[in-house]
């Protein structure tokens, strides 16, 4: 066994996965369930099979691939997909629209300024135009209006 290669490796890891998504996801099973052992053992064994796809593959990749090429690959891969992501961020932004005047406002904005509290009602604010009429339909229906 190379210790200094141990030791790197093992520094590089460490570091790298310091305050990481997979620990707050294990504070939070472990504050969930109360049985941090089973969520101790659970992770590990799960970072194990991860670790050991990984070391496989870049030791299949490292028979056929130069280890500069590799390395190259997956930082052009990081840089690839930190682009996607900040392009789906920008995209997919919700954007505010711009009102263009009274008669181009949703129907939602018309019903909030409506006098009427019951929806149903709401279908008669075109009665206001006829002042007598409102007049008489507000004394029919007293307090619903």
């Amino acid at each position: 066994m190379d210790w200094k290669i141990f030791c790197v490796s093992f520094s590089a890891i460490f570091l790298a996965e310091l305050a990481d998504k997979t620990q707050l996801v294990g504070i939070g099973m472990s504050a969930k369930s109360g049985k941090p052992f089973s969520v101790w053992l659970g992770s590990v064994s799960a970072y194990i099979i991860v670790t050991l796809i990984s070391v496989l593959l870049g030791a299949m990749l490292g028979r056929y691939l130069k280890p500069e090429l590799i390395r190259y690959l997956g930082a052009g891969l990081f840089i690839i997909i930190g682009i996607l992501m900040f392009l789906k961020f920008i995209l997919e932004r919700p954007r505010k629209p711009r009102p263009l005047g009274r008669a181009c406002l949703p129907a939602g904005r018309d019903e909030q300024r409506s006098r009427f509290k019951y929806p149903a009602f709401r279908a008669l604010e075109p009665l206001k135009a006829y002042s007598l009429r409102w007049a008489s339909f507000k004394k029919i229906t007293g307090s619903l209006g």
